[in-house]
């Protein structure tokens, strides 16, 4: 057919009829958890196309593939107008001869629309390793990888979708609706209209958020309907009144927009500023106290006999209250407001600043040191542990727990030398009860009543910064839970007039900013460096996110020599050549700092923060570095890491019993229960237990072997492919403000194992997903193995530390802190395992490893007796030793005179064995949570609110996350577990979940009375 035929039958098509013929009505709209959530008119075809044509679609006689097909396939629009455009052609015209014609049509069309983003026209310039030119019947298109988006359209199905619906309502379909496939999992892939990616989710109209029957403008009332009509009519005159301005003056300029005032509830206190803090040094290398010499108050003191000069006085409210106050040397103060009100306020400047140079901080702390050391000590922690041999240096993240790790044996073969010389005494980190008493005292000794403006406005504060002090690592402040109960008008040297006057809304509204300043100035000008210059701030191993306080003489005391032992085992000191040869490196250098641990020090290596790479612009000094030229070691470590993970799930057999994740437990402990009931019948034999963990794991592995293995495992004759794709996942609950959580991710391929469209790559992408949507980038670029290769041996071999001013490299191990260490590590050792332990590898035995953590079951005693001498034997040839305090048995034995602790027997007279939060009946091999993980410590400190705003109407969100992320399928699974123990998992998940309730409620500034009310309000308004 002729273009100009062509034209006048799809301009006929939708030219306005005549006569008004009444639109068919649309069918009721399909339920789905994500998609209903951001498109109000969701449709199947098949309900759409029934409704359109009055008559069933697809008909009987159809192939039962098209039927499913029909039903399956999703078509979504953003509003009933645009659905409507879709009309039913009982003439089914076939306009093109090809379908190929028929979508190159579509796609210009959609082009000259010029209307929003659309999956079918997706370009990027950062591809280019496929392009197959240009097609001259599509050249607004480019073809980026060989099968693009728009060929699905061109598979048998949607052919016989053309063939049975016409290209009329084919073309208006792909135009006007958003198309989506099912996949698997109830998850839809998008094939049409406006990426999901760049839906605003944010602005969706509350109807839209919702999984809520579509109403219909019939059913509203008169008052409503109305309602929405003036709306629309000024939105409508409004924009008119804006286009002719604009015509009349073109010079006229837009209105700018209202700024948005920012609330109080979304202004933090900065509260990890203050944590890995080092103390200022003075003369002679010895720590400051109190306040840091270049903080204000140090900066303006005047001499102990003499007062403060009012430019010193000016100088600290300029920092106080910037909102009221600039001073810029060399030129008068600028002031916003009254001078009679500025007055006042350099009074309460100049009594600060005589409080201050009085104070004794070091007096101070002393006194508080002393007065509460009668309390309950924390877990000591040995200073000198770089020099035991439990201690050699651990950077992996184990999980700690009581049950978990046993005591170390005392045997006389642990015991020799403990009568040498006594060990210093232990680091004890100061309580927070010391450490609130210490910010007591400073806050009365420095802040009178009268700047404070009452005892009340006092002790709102003090409370606070109590608050301040005890809560966890990332939670934080806001200065709206600081600001309740202040009485503003206690401030009187925020008055202006007389005393007890009434005051306008303006003048008020000045005076709380300014005791905003004030108060955001005491938190963050003060408080914060002052626990940073007195304390060294960090958390711990085994108390997971409480914010623990050491002072900084005790913890260079301990730390100095755990440093030494690292300078004298792990690493090498680099010559001033080298340090500018490591500094102008991609992966650059990473900073070190220590974390406590029962057993000592864990080094952390901070691989997250952008390098700023010398010399990485050829020479180019004179262009300052922005943020986004600057990539974190992980970052540049993304690619690596999507390749090292789809080559751990292809080949898989190469891995042994790796384990990564808890949920690749359960197949393995079941299939070998199966096994075991096979060949002993309904009841199940002895079995023996062995958990050993490897001394250091991360720090003894040989780089050459572990790079020898990533070379054998990588593909050397293919290259990778990068894909990038974007997921919608399902409202965290049914509240109206909640939208779908958006999501990027990439998956890596091997090149020449591409599937011809991205729906192939996307059935395996949504096995662990459930209700999803997603949809294609159409984003590729490939990765050579070489380039991995080099990039991988660069991170590995000189991998550099930076210890205060000097610069260090790694001479043994993997880096710490990096996203593929934990894979590099898997895969080291699983060649160990296939190298030296194939034998355990039996039928009826079972030989798994989380990492470096191994478990070996079998009802045979001598292959466990072997396993356990083979393991302390050790594997010099991997570096790898067993620790002795990490071994764990179910039943007796001695190895070299050496008797390996064995697991204890609960009150019910039976053996749980603990591994990976689990504990395993050694009888029937049920799997429970360990909830003994959890008992030794407080409950608040196994979570930690990261946000301010809306944590009460959050909190049903907050609740089924933490049921969710303990409600594994180990645990429920009844093929495993007997009825008892699914309830009893059950149970213990609801148990600690409502405790943690109690904790989140007592973390919040709100009166005691309304926490019954707020969280039965929030159980019975919402489902989880």
């Amino acid at each position: 057919m002729s273009d100009i035929s062509l034209a006048s039958t799809l301009k006929d098509s939708e030219s306005p009829q005549p006569v008004s013929l009444p639109q068919p009505e649309l069918p009721p709209t399909f339920q789905h958890k994500t998609l209903s959530a951001v498109f109000p008119c969701l449709f199947s075809l098949a309900s759409l196309f029934t409704a359109l044509s009055g008559q069933q679609f697809p008909k009987p006689d159809h192939p039962p593939e098209f039927q499913q097909f029909v039903h399956t396939t999703l078509c979504a629009f953003s509003c009933e107008e645009s659905a409507r455009k879709v009309r039913w052609d009982d003439r089914k015209v076939l306009v093109h001869q090809r379908t190929h014609d028929a979508v190159s049509g579509i796609l210009r069309e959609i082009h000259d629309r010029k209307k929003g983003s659309s999956v079918l026209l997706q370009v990027t310039d950062k591809v280019k390793q496929y392009n197959s030119g240009v097609n001259l019947q599509r050249p607004f298109v480019m073809n980026q990888h060989i099968h693009s988006p728009a060929a699905v359209f061109e598979q048998p199905m949607w052919m016989s979708l053309r063939h049975n619906i016409g290209d009329i309502a084919f073309r208006q379909l792909i135009v006007h609706s958003s198309l989506f496939i099912l996949i698997d999992n109830n998850c839809f892939l998008q094939l049409s209209g406006e990426p999901l990616n760049d839906i605003n989710l944010s602005n969706m109209p509350p109807f839209a958020q919702t999984a809520a029957p579509r109403v219909r403008q019939s059913k509203l009332s008169k008052r409503a309907i109305q309602a929405l009509k003036r709306k629309r009519e000024e939105e409508v005159a409004t924009s008119e009144e804006g286009v002719m301005e604009g015509r009349e003056s073109k010079d006229a300029k837009a209105p700018s927009p209202k700024k948005h005032k920012l609330q109080l509830s979304s202004m933090g206190i900065q509260r990890n500023r203050m944590f890995y803090g080092k103390p200022y040094q003075v003369a002679g290398k010895h720590p400051s106290r109190g306040l840091p010499p270049n903080h204000i108050l140090n900066t303006c003191k005047p001499p102990s006999d003499e007062m403060p000069k009012d430019l010193e006085c000016l100088k600290l409210l300029a920092v106080i209250f910037p909102s009221m106050l600039t001073l810029e040397e060399g030129r008068a103060p600028k002031v916003k407001g009254s001078n009679e009100r500025l007055k006042r306020m350099a009074g309460i400047a100049r009594e600060m600043l005589v409080r201050h140079s009085r104070a004794n901080y070091h007096r101070i702390l002393k006194d508080c040191m002393v007065k509460l050391e009668k309390e309950t000590p924390y877990p000591c922690l040995p200073p000198d542990s770089a020099k035991e041999d439990s201690s050699i240096p651990v950077t992996q993240n184990i999980p700690s727990s009581g049950s978990e790790l046993p005591k170390p044996p005392t045997s006389s073969r642990l015991a020799s030398g403990r009568n040498g010389p006594e060990p210093p005494p232990p680091l004890e980190p100061k309580t927070q009860r010391q450490v609130c008493w210490f910010v007591r005292r400073v806050i009365k000794a420095l802040f009178s009543t009268v700047i404070l403006g009452s005892q009340h406005n006092q002790d709102v504060i003090l409370a606070s910064t109590r608050r301040f002090v005890t809560i966890s690592q990332h939670e934080t402040v806001s200065i709206h839970s600081i600001l309740q109960d202040i009485r503003i008008n206690d401030f009187e040297w925020l008055a202006l007039g007389e005393k007890g006057k009434r005051v306008n809304q303006a003048e008020m509204e000045k005076r709380r900013m300014l005791v905003v300043d004030l108060l955001k100035w005491i938190f963050e000008g003060f408080l914060i460096p002052l626990l940073k210059n007195t304390f060294y701030i960090t958390e711990s191993a085994n108390t997971k996110y409480e914010t623990v306080y050491f002072t900084h003489d005790d913890w260079s005391h301990a730390a100095k020599p755990h440093f030494e032992g690292l300078k004298e085992k792990l690493l090498v000191s680099l010559t001033q050549a080298e340090k500018i040869v490591a500094e102008s490196r991609k992966i650059g250098v990473s900073v070190v700092r220590l974390i406590p641990k029962p057993t000592g020090f864990r080094p952390i290596v901070n691989l997250g923060r952008p390098v700023n790479i010398r010399g990485d612009r050829a020479g180019d000094n004179t262009r300052p570095v922005s943020k986004w030229d600057m990539k974190s070691t992980n970052d540049l470590l993304r690619d690596p890491l999507l390749i090292l993970n789809y080559e751990k799930t292809r080949k898989r057999s190469l891995l042994g019993g790796a384990l990564f994740g808890t949920n690749d437990f359960v197949p393995h402990i079941q299939q070998l229960k199966s096994d075991l009931y096979k060949r002993h019948g309904s009841k199940l034999p002895k079995l023996y237990f062995v958990k050993m963990d490897i001394k250091a794991a991360f720090d003894t592995i040989k780089q050459d072997r572990v790079l020898e293995i990533v070379e054998e495992i990588l593909d050397q004759d293919h290259d990778y492919c990068i894909m990038m794709y974007g997921a919608l996942l399902p409202p965290g609950n049914e509240n109206r403000s909640k939208a779908p959580r958006k999501l990027y991710r990439s998956k890596a391929v091997a090149d020449n194992m591409l599937h011809p469209t991205f729906a192939d790559h996307a059935r395996e992408i949504v096995q662990s997903m459930r209700n999803a949507a997603m949809v294609d980038l159409a984003r590729r670029r490939t990765v050579k193995t070489a380039d991995v290769m080099r990039l991988l041996r660069e991170h590995i071999k000189e991998n550099t530390w930076q210890m205060g001013r000097n610069l260090y490299r790694q001479k043994t191990g993997i880096p710490q802190g990096s996203k593929v260490s934990s894979v590099l590590c898997a895969m080291f050792y699983s060649y160990l395992e296939n190298e030296h332990l194939d034998w355990a590898q039996q039928k009826y035995s079972l030989l798994l490893r989380y990492t470096d953590d191994f478990l070996y079951i079998t009802d045979n005693p001598q292959l466990a007796a072997r396993f356990v001498k083979e393991m302390f034997r050790g594997f010099p040839d991997y570096g790898a030793h067993i620790s002795p305090a990490k071994t764990l048995l179910s039943f007796e034995c001695v190895v070299n005179d050496l008797k390996l602790p064995v697991a204890d027997v609960n009150q019910e007279g039976e053996v749980e064995f603990p591994y990976c939060g689990f504990l395993i009946n050694v009888k029937t091999l049920e799997l429970k949570q360990d909830y003994t993980r959890m008992v030794g410590h407080p409950i608040k400190h196994s979570f930690a609110l990261r946000s301010m705003s809306k944590k009460h109407s959050n909190l049903v969100t907050w609740l089924c996350r933490q049921l969710q992320n303990r409600n594994q399928i180990a645990h429920l699974n009844t093929a495993l577990n007997s009825l008892d123990t699914v309830l009893f998992n059950v149970g213990t998940n609801f148990a600690f979940a409502a405790m943690k309730v109690v904790v989140y409620h007592k973390g919040h500034d709100i009166d005691e009375r309304l926490h019954k009310h707020i969280f039965s309000r929030s159980l019975y308004s919402r489902q989880c």
